[in-house]
């Protein structure tokens, strides 16, 4: 057997078998998904599937409870729901939604959540969907995901009509001054320069005041409250749902200076649940918790607060009618 030979039976076997792990993939949905701002974790109308049907798909919630065996029912929705006993849960979970077979085939996802601003609920915060190429429908719009999702998302759908991306709105990150936000991984999609909107409270913000930018890395110098919209036009979607990620800043000086306040001291600031606050004359002070917009939390007579209980984020706290702030990371 002469070498051209050899090398075109090599060629050939390499073919099949690439098409015959084409053709043996098996649909696949992963993400991960978490409590939102304190919010109950249950899935129930906000999760639903289509499959084959009478073909079989598992679900593995990605805790200690049991893998889940579903039949498809063509083009009838198929509702999933996971619930916890514990209510007080906080974490992150991933989550994959697979099919038993080559012939089980995912044609519909709706994954969407009512989980933003105050609203209590689940949030995904990463997407994948491995095969799937008979996937016709997606509906994601309010969760938590980068635009890299959502392009990896519409490269799967064809149709636009059926592309719900929406708006996803990333959880708020409490900064300090000259500190910066990466978006760098989402600067660039599909060969697509990505437009970073910066919003201060309902105005615009101001390049070069209060924030650069360099390559998708935000550095704000000025306090506020800060809005990021990310839109990519390499992204298509559907045009009441067009593609869009918002992320919140809250950035402010919280360096004080050891004289700023003379009766009491407040440590660790940021904190990850505890504040403690010490009071030179050694007298238990009036303390008042409030969030941002004022809604009071806590008022008691005490050295410390707990913060397991909130969201991360600011809060004001009132120590005998001094306020500061103070940062759950």
């Amino acid at each position: 057997m002469n070498t051209k030979t050899i090398l075109r039976k090599s060629i050939m076997l390499v073919i099949m078998l690439l098409c015959f792990n084409t053709l043996t993939a098996q649909d696949r949905i992963t993400f991960t998904w978490q409590g939102s701002r304190g919010g109950i974790p249950s899935m129930s109308n906000d999760l639903i599937i289509r499959a084959t049907d009478g073909e079989q798909f598992t679900i593995d919630w990605g805790d200690d409870t049991s893998i889940e065996t579903k039949t498809g029912l063509g083009n009838t929705d198929i509702a999933l729901s996971h619930e916890y006993i514990d209510y007080e849960w906080v974490g992150e979970y991933m989550v994959t939604i697979a099919a038993s077979s080559t012939d089980c085939k995912f044609t519909y996802f709706d994954c969407h959540s009512e989980a933003c601003d105050d609203v209590p609920g689940f949030q995904i915060t990463g997407l994948t969907l491995d095969g799937c190429s008979d996937l016709t429908y997606l509906n994601c719009y309010k969760n938590a995901l980068q635009l890299t999702d959502l392009y990896a998302a519409h490269l799967v759908i064809k149709d636009q009509s059926a592309k719900l991306f929406g708006t996803q709105y990333l959880p708020y990150q409490p900064l300090t001054g000259g500190m910066t936000v990466d978006f760098s991984e989402q600067n660039i999609i599909g060969g697509v320069q990505t437009f970073f909107d910066v919003r201060k409270g309902w105005t615009q913000a101001i390049l070069n005041v209060d924030y650069t930018i360099d390559n998708g890395i935000i550095t704000f110098i000025e306090d506020g409250n800060y809005l990021v919209h990310m839109t990519n036009g390499a992204i298509i979607s559907h045009p009441h749902y067009p593609a869009e990620v918002v992320a919140g800043v809250d950035m402010f000086s919280i360096n004080i200076p050891e004289n700023a306040f003379l009766n009491f001291k407040i440590y660790p600031n940021p904190t990850s649940d505890m504040v403690f606050i010490e009071t030179k004359n050694g007298i238990i002070p009036e303390l008042k918790l409030y969030t941002l917009n004022g809604r009071l939390l806590q008022q008691n007579k005490n050295t410390e607060v707990d913060l397991s209980g909130y969201a991360a984020g600011v809060y004001l706290l009132s120590v005998d009618g001094q306020t500061v702030k103070i940062v759950k990371k």
